[in-house]
């Protein structure tokens, strides 16, 4: 379940990823199998049985996927585990206590059931699913105090690690004590120690965590009640030593849990030479009863401490991978594969050793089991080997971002799907700032010299280097345009945080040779090169990805090089093995290396992991950076409880970074992914990949059924300006559905929803009625946000359907200007099958939301094929009145392919601003099919292999029965006009 926002890592994007600890996923979606019967209201739970997630016989469903590199290592925590490549693989094995709603993002119980918002020491029932401590009442004695004591309630009923050994509270402490002990991945925990400013855990091994104990022992309304084992609900109490801003979302949700019983002691047996790494709590039985699990100190006598180091440099066999997540470890066969096989007593809400029993009845709504059995991890050393192996079929996704190259070849074969996403990551050139000339004189920095010229004598070569990287050219040329020019450590697409102002360095090798020649670093001896403090003129290097692992940045790295030739600086690029890269990041041993970052999530606490001076030693803060103006910012910014205050902090800390450039950010690319849709359908997209938590859980056989949520927003507003947003839902056969789940959301920053079911945030969750639509109110953001084209995700879910996401775009204007505004008007789907027709309108508007009927309307479609009536043209274009509604979609009578999509352009000029709104229409081929046990759906007459033909629903029923609303009311309409 791997509850994560913004943890990095760099893979094939980023070579690495804090993964360990993966607080809360951006979750899109997943395919619903909400059972109605076990959401009826009882006291928590109830015991009502359930066939939830049933299979029958079928064969074993296998998901391939190919990636360029192996995984390094069976245990994930030491730094050699950092990377993306390990990162698919555990990932998929261990789980967190929390969980976040796959549309909406908010936490929802999973083993953390909630807290005690009231703080009236009962977990109550209206507790459930709280993550927020509620006002302090009046007359409050102490605020600070009260909202930073925190209890939190857990149930570990039903959770079981894969070795069937019941998970419990222990685990909980066990791993907020060993998980401190590492310093990259507690970051968020540091909020609990004694000194939350501290840069490493202390020997003491204490936590601010206490113990409340279990069962009785604890107040949790109506606990008799429910089924399972009382002693399994527990309490614990939490005090912070300081605010911190994730703290319900990273620290206390995104607790990732390994085995307690598998690290400590002898680790029944699993530890080799029968080794005893020691024990990082005290036993719930310890005769002192303040000490009970919590940690202890490494000058313990009467009992062994924790050999962390012993832990993390443990060599695991396939047996010692043992988590509680969605998958348990199969087997790993050094540079050939890895595989993870479905674990069935996944906890998804109902007791996994007798399903009948529904432990938890909320769970099932959003978390089900996988609906693959397997995923085996393949190795493709270069791009074109993986592309190769997708396009025979040999694999089913490639998860590597594709070049640009590829992207043709791709789109033309009908069985693959190439997904083209923004990701809020980054790719970036950085310097080993311990070193001359690139930092400091002394590393680390006297206490406040950090800025000291004579201290940071690096800051110019930095500048110089920074006018001699040719952005434009980078992202023109290598990336095809498939990206965008970057400035600093917060993407664009990450409107809210982004920091629009920051100083931008042009490409300018005259300016670079100016501010070394101001330095003195010129050539002296005649040879060409100019002479560095440390270096002299020696050669230094350009760490890079080779070229068969990443084109993009090898030739990056090739192009700065020379131009930093072109002045006399005797640098070369130097491409290099992947693993070889981190090994040197890791020991500080490199001059500079280009590399990037792939971020989950939008909130950017990341900038503390990856620049405060705390995590130099041993955390992500590979270059070495020190400043303690920024230190002081991005922990202000952690201790921010004010989302706007906290905003301009974390501007502001984007400032510096671009400023005294330990980093020198490229680009901000596309990321350009492809799978066989022939194979698995239900994709979702988070952080700009298709490679998530809930596309794994989501995946399966192609099925005939589906449904299309078809949104209608205006394609332009005023800031702070309102406008009505519907969703119609529409299954294959193009019939209303009723009762589906609509959710819909925009960056934070870029607007809210309100009305019915919206409580005036940025997302917003509902039910269609009974004619299939969902309507809310969108407020656009004020002032026009940097980023001012504002994309509403939709997304749409029915139990049995897989899920559908679309977006609409909607561009902010200021106020005071005049523009146009197009809405298209869908209201029947946007299903027609071939030789049909459906009836649409267009509804054009000024700034004032005012009709405008007498601008002109021109409408296209692509590619060709269907025809639309009346022909509105830019030499004849339509008035605005007469296309309001009445426009008829023609589909052609054959189709290469079934389903296509068409896209429709519309086009409205007048007064003001033009607009441009593009919607999808999709034609189907009307055949007969069937479903073969696996799943597949195929057409009739072909064979299935490992079994006989399944008569499935298809929809040819659809003309004969009358049941699409959708096309019927197109044809009705479209021979009325013809009469």
């Amino acid at each position: 379940m791997h509850v994560r926002t913004r943890r990095a890592c760099f893979s094939g994007v980023e070579e690495r990823r804090n993964t360990m600890r993966k607080p809360v996923r951006v979750a899109i979606a997943l395919s619903a199998i909400a059972l109605v019967a076990i959401m009826l209201a009882v006291p928590f739970y109830t015991s009502t049985a359930a066939a939830i997630d049933s299979t029958g016989t079928r064969d074993t469903v296998i998901y391939t996927v190919g990636g360029q590199d192996q995984m390094k290592t069976r245990n994930w925590l030491p730094s050699i585990a950092n990377d993306v490549w390990t990162s698919d693989v555990l990932g998929r094995v261990y789980d967190t206590v929390g969980q976040t709603d796959p549309v909406t993002d908010e936490l929802v119980p999973y083993i953390i059931k909630g807290i005690d918002v009231d703080g009236d020491g009962t977990f109550q029932r209206a507790e459930k699913g709280g993550f927020l401590k509620g006002a302090c009442p009046l007359p409050c004695a102490d605020e600070v105090t009260w909202r930073r004591t925190v209890v939190a309630y857990y149930d570990f009923n039903g959770v079981l690690y894969h070795d069937n050994v019941q998970a419990d509270i222990g685990d909980v402490m066990f791993n907020y004590v060993m998980q401190s002990i590492n310093p990259r991945f507690n970051t968020d925990l540091r909020v609990l120690w004694d000194d939350p400013n501290a840069a490493t855990f202390p020997a003491s091994r204490h936590l601010n965590i206490d113990f409340l104990g279990c069962g009785t022992a604890i107040s949790w309304d109506l606990a008799g009640t429910l089924p399972g084992d009382n002693n399994l609900r527990c309490a614990l109490r939490y005090r912070l030593q300081d605010d911190f801003a994730l703290f319900y979302r990273n620290t206390l949700v995104g607790l990732t849990l390994f085995p307690r019983h598998e690290f400590e002691g002898t680790g029944a047996g699993h530890h080799p030479g029968g080794a005893d790494f020691g024990f990082a709590i005290y036993p719930v039985t310890w005769p002192v009863a303040s000490k009970r699990l919590q940690g202890i100190p490494t000058d313990e006598t009467a009992i062994a401490p924790f050999n962390y180091p012993a832990a993390e440099g443990w060599l695991m066999t396939d047996a010692d991978v043992i988590g509680t997540g969605a998958f348990r470890f199969g087997t790993w066969s050094f540079g050939a594969f890895a595989r993870v096989d479905k674990y069935t007593k996944y906890f998804y809400g109902v007791d996994p050793n007798n399903p009948a029993v529904v432990l938890d009845p909320d769970l099932p709504t959003y978390i089900h089991q996988p609906f693959v059995d397997a995923i085996l991890f393949k190795i493709y050393r270069t791009t074109q080997l993986g592309v190769l192996a997708l396009e025979s079929g040999e694999i089913d996704f490639y998860h590597w971002a594709l070049p640009p190259e590829f992207v043709p070849d791709l789109l033309n074969d009908p069985n693959v799907r190439v997904w083209a996403n923004a990701e809020p990551g980054f790719f970036y050139m950085a310097y080993n700032m311990r070193r001359q000339p690139f930092g400091y004189t002394t590393w680390p920095p006297p206490a406040g010299m950090d800025r000291d010229p004579t201290v940071d004598t690096g800051l110019p070569f930095r500048q110089a280097f920074a006018h001699l990287i040719d952005k434009a050219q980078i992202v023109r040329v290598l990336l095809q345009n498939y990206g965008v020019i970057a400035d600093g450590t917060v993407s664009p697409a990450n409107t809210f945080w982004y920091n629009g102002t920051l100083p931008k360095y042009a490409y300018s090798t005259a300016q670079a040779a100016a501010i070394l020649d101001n330095q003195g670093w010129v050539d002296t001896n005649g040879n060409g090169w100019r002479e560095f403090p440390r270096l002299g003129d020696s050669q230094f290097d350009i760490l890079t990805p080779q070229a068969d692992y990443d084109p993009i940045r090898a030739s990056a790295g090739a192009m700065i090089a020379a131009a930093a030739q072109s002045i006399g600086v005797n640098v070369r690029s130097a491409p290099t093995a992947f693993g070889a890269i981190t090994s040197a990041i890791g020991a500080g041993d490199f001059d500079m290396f280009i590399l990037g970052w792939r971020i989950s999530g939008t909130d950017p606490d990341y900038l503390f992991s990856f620049f405060h001076s705390s995590n130099a030693n041993g955390g992500q803060n590979y270059p070495g950076f020190y400043d303690s103006a920024f230190d002081a910012t991005i922990s202000a910014s952690r201790k921010e409880l004010d989302e706007s205050k906290r905003q301009q902090q974390i501007k502001y800390a984007q400032g510096i970074l671009a400023q005294r450039l330990p980093y020198d950010v490229l680009y901000y690319r596309t990321n350009i992914e492809a799978e066989r849709n022939d194979r698995f359908v239900n994709y979702s997209v988070s952080s700009g990949t298709i490679w998530n938590f809930w596309s794994v859980m989501s995946i399966q056989r192609p099925t005939n059924l589906f449904i299309h949520a078809v949104p209608s927003a205006p394609s332009a507003i005023v800031e702070g300006g309102s406008a009505a947003v519907s969703v119609s839902v529409r299954d294959q056969d193009g019939a209303a559905v009723s009762g589906a789940t609509v959710a819909l959301s925009v960056i934070s920053g870029s607007g809210t929803f309100s009305g019915g079911p919206c409580t005036g945030t940025n997302t917003c969750t509902g039910v269609t009625t009974a004619t299939g639509t969902f309507s809310a109110t969108y407020t656009a953001p004020t002032p026009v946000p940097a980023a001012p084209d504002v994309e509403i995700t939709v997304t749409a879910q029915a139990a049995g359907y897989p899920i559908d996401q679309r977006k609409a775009v909607v561009t902010i204007f200021a106020l005071g200007t005049q523009f146009l505004s197009i809405t298209p008007r869908l209201n029947t789907g946007d299903l027609v099958p071939t030789g049909e027709s459906l009836v649409f309108g267009v509804d054009v508007r000024d700034q004032d939301g005012n009709s405008a009927p007498s601008s002109d309307v021109t409408m296209t479609v692509s590619p060709s094929g269907p025809t639309l009536s009346p022909s509105c043209t830019t030499v004849s274009p339509c008035p605005a009145s007469t296309v309001q509604s009445g426009v008829v979609f023609q589909a052609p009578s054959s189709i290469s392919a079934s389903p296509t999509v068409f896209h429709v352009t519309a086009r409205a000029t007048g007064t003001g601003t033009a607009a441009t709104s593009t919607f999808d229409f999709t034609v189907v081929q009307l055949t007969n099919t069937v479903t073969c046990p696996d799943g597949r759906v195929v057409p009739a007459g072909t064979s299935c292999q490992g079994g006989p033909l399944v008569p499935a629903l298809d929809v040819l029923p659809v003309l004969a029965t009358i049941a699409a609303a959708a096309v019927i009311y197109g044809i009705v309409r479209n021979r009325k006009k013809g009469a």
